[in-house]
């Protein structure tokens, strides 16, 4: 093995190792990324991601260290700490006073394929007296090859009251047939397929926007980056807006004081 090949499967198993103490240890942190609603001027919501530092190696980016999590099978186990912080904090702060209509959680596909899953998310909610439509659960398109228990967990969800959002869409899977045979709420524009509309100027992004309109489906616009863009998605009728014009993701008391000082319009 060489130099090279030997420092990369070196730092893979570092990687692997950092995963395990935090999952052993609980120490993975959730940070916030607020979401602009169009209709209401102003923050309806936040996303919540997942940050790893390790006192070892460091920063460690999430997709490393969730496609760790992936490969090695703990995912569920971490994916399951995650949001049981969401539900902390959404228990230790009054949303609905902070304008907070609902907080976004990823899944990942691996959890998917759980026909458990919802119910351990649901026990997770029931432990800190959180009620599940305080959620919405963000689900990539890959996932939906697991139609069957994918469909069990989903239904399971929205009889409870949660909200489901198909995530990164404009990635290269996007199939409309496949999608509408699947009750999501909410369609998030990946922030590629946003940014090659400015770009560009691609057509295919407003006939998106209309089409999952005329299905009753909201869309969301990731990579927000100006107010231009802002005004442009608006025009166009998206439903929720996300980017670093708005605010980077925010440790919790970090974006509880955004929430408290926000503009009152980013107009």
């Amino acid at each position: 093995m060489n130099a090279k090949l030997f420092d990369a499967a070196e730092r893979a198993t570092g990687i692997r190792q950092a995963v395990d103490r935090a999952i052993e240890q609980d120490t993975v942190q959730i940070y916030l990324q607020p979401l602009y609603g169009t209709k209401e001027h102003r923050i309806i919501g936040a996303e919540v991601l997942a940050r790893l530092h390790d006192e070892q190696l460091g920063f460690i980016p999430p997709d490393v260290f969730i496609r760790t999590a992936e490969h090695s099978g703990t995912i569920t186990q971490l994916g399951e700490q995650i949001f049981a912080k969401a539900c902390r904090f959404a228990a230790r702060n009054d949303l609905q006073s902070l304008g907070i209509k609902w907080l976004n959680v990823n899944l990942s596909p691996i959890q998917c394929r759980d026909n458990q899953m919802a119910e351990g998310l649901c026990r997770i909610a029931a432990r800190y007296g959180v009620p599940i439509q305080t959620f919405k659960f963000e689900i990539t398109e890959s996932t939906l090859v697991y139609e069957l228990r994918l469909r069990q967990n989903m239904e399971k969800l929205l009889a409870e009251g949660a909200i489901l959002s198909l995530d990164d869409f404009g990635t290269g899977y996007s199939n409309l047939m496949r999608i509408n045979k699947f009750p999501f709420g909410d369609v998030k524009l990946d922030m590629s397929f946003v940014r090659t509309y400015f770009n560009e100027a691609n057509p295919l992004l407003p006939a998106m926007v209309k089409s999952f309109q005329a299905s009753g489906i909201k869309t969301t616009a990731e990579g927000i980056e100006t107010k231009d863009m802002v005004e442009a998605l608006t025009g166009l009728g998206c439903d929720i807006l996300q980017g670093y014009y708005f605010s980077r993701p925010l440790p919790e008391q970090d974006f509880l004081a955004y929430m408290q000082n926000q503009p009152q319009s980013f107009q």
